[in-house]
């Protein structure tokens, strides 16, 4: 028999065990869409942001605590982009790697190891609604609609 994972059911505001019945394993997940499946119809790039913490209460039940962890507990976080292609970013603490679905196989592949972020971007971009800070507003004016 294997184990099931912990995780919250956001809008539900509640927790679950992705197999009831089975009893819970070491870990919890928690994951999120990265943006809205209202998007689809626009052709805005959604996906999936996740994080994977270590189960930290005694007993086999999950409790609060352990989906309330800080980041810096984190064993593994990431998230999947769906789109014309469907790719897998994460990372275990040791680097950033980017696997791309080979569709005839069905599988992911390792497209981008290593991921950095450039020393100096060439974009900036900010959401500004609900930004009042004098000067924040100002830094840029084409970042104003």
């Amino acid at each position: 028999m294997g184990t099931s994972v912990p995780w919250p059911r956001r809008k539900l505001r509640s927790r679950s065990c992705l197999a009831p019945g089975y009893p819970c394993g070491p870990y919890v997940v928690l994951f999120d869409p990265l943006d809205g499946s209202s998007n689809i119809d626009i052709n805005i790039t959604i996906g999936t942001i996740f994080s994977i913490h270590r189960k930290v209460s005694p007993g086999p039940d999950s409790t609060v605590a352990d989906l309330l962890q800080p980041g810096t507990q984190q064993v593994a976080a990431g998230y999947v982009v769906y789109g014309s292609s469907t790719m897998f970013v994460y990372t275990t603490g040791y680097g950033v790697h980017g696997y791309t679905l080979d569709p005839s196989l069905g599988e992911f592949l390792l497209s981008h190891e290593n991921i950095r972020m450039p020393k100096r971007g060439s974009t900036s971009t900010a959401p500004m609604k609900g930004i009042t800070t004098p000067g924040v507003q100002e830094y840029d004016g084409t970042w104003i609609a």
